[in-house]
């Protein structure tokens, strides 16, 4: 087990390890940027927090022995009412409502970036996807539970969908980073998946949404392993097309403060 002590790590980066199980004491982890990980069981105790942030799917949280996982469930439900009808829709008509909401509201914010120079809208804020790979973002969330997970479809993936920043790269699956397609041609893929979507929920029926996916036995993200129900599949998608919206908003915002100090 290795071990590291009296050491300066300055500014280190650690990208696809496994520390579970470590231990830390006495530790300057000022300014540490924790992205796309998986914590379960972490403990911090004797810890001083100042000014630290926490975006993520939050379970179990307790600070100084409180569960605040539920507080803050019920805070952004109370900021943003229309979060309810996206967070768990169990029926067939409350999936289908869901993801109409989900449409208009990417309505508005597809507009809103339309007010912005082109060449922003592949910036990056904060490293985090620019609101065109947001976009190709979620066409692979589509064509991974959408098309591979219930449609079974082997290779569903668009050459210009994208992977999540974390993820490791499966040679069958494309995955072009360096891509910069128009807006248009983004909203283009996205208009058919969002129909494709629509389709889904028009054939099926209420006993399905509680019948596992079966992903073919090819390579690619969401694997054959994986029997999830089929509405925790579209349930995953409309969580993914929430948080990505507001992550696209908050960033639309932040480029439009930098714009406006630097005029």
């Amino acid at each position: 087990m290795p071990e590291f002590e009296n050491q300066r790590m300055l500014d280190s980066r650690f990208h696809h390890v496994d520390l579970s199980g470590s231990t830390i004491r006495d530790a300057n982890l000022s300014r540490v940027d924790i992205r796309g990980s998986y914590a379960q069981g972490l403990r911090m105790r004797g810890t001083m927090l100042v000014d630290c942030q926490i975006d993520g799917e939050i379970i179990g949280l307790r600070v100084n022995g409180i569960d605040v996982s539920a507080y803050v469930e019920s805070e952004l439900d109370r900021q943003d009412p229309r979060r309810r009808q996206v967070r768990n829709p169990r029926t067939l008509e409350e999936l289908a409502a869901a993801f109409d909401l989900m449409e208009s509201l990417w309505e508005e914010t597809v507009a809103r970036a339309r007010t912005f120079p082109a060449e922003q809208l592949d910036e990056r804020v904060d490293d985090e996807f620019s609101f065109i790979e947001t976009l190709r973002h979620l066409v692979f969330a589509h064509d991974c539970w959408v098309a591979r997970g219930i449609l079974r479809e082997p290779a569903p993936w668009h050459p210009l969908s994208l992977p999540w920043e974390e993820a490791e790269e499966v040679a069958e699956v494309p995955c072009d980073r360096a891509a910069r397609p128009s807006l248009d041609e983004v909203l283009e893929i996205r208009a058919d998946r969002l129909a494709r979507v629509r389709r889904v929920l028009s054939e099926l029926t209420p006993e399905r949404l509680d019948e596992p996916i079966q992903p073919p036995d090819t390579p690619g993200y969401v694997g054959a392993d994986q029997h999830d129900p089929i509405g925790d599949a579209l349930r995953t998608v409309l969580n993914e097309e929430w948080y990505h919206r507001l992550f696209a908003e908050r960033d639309l915002s932040l480029l439009s403060s930098e714009s406006e100090a630097s005029a």
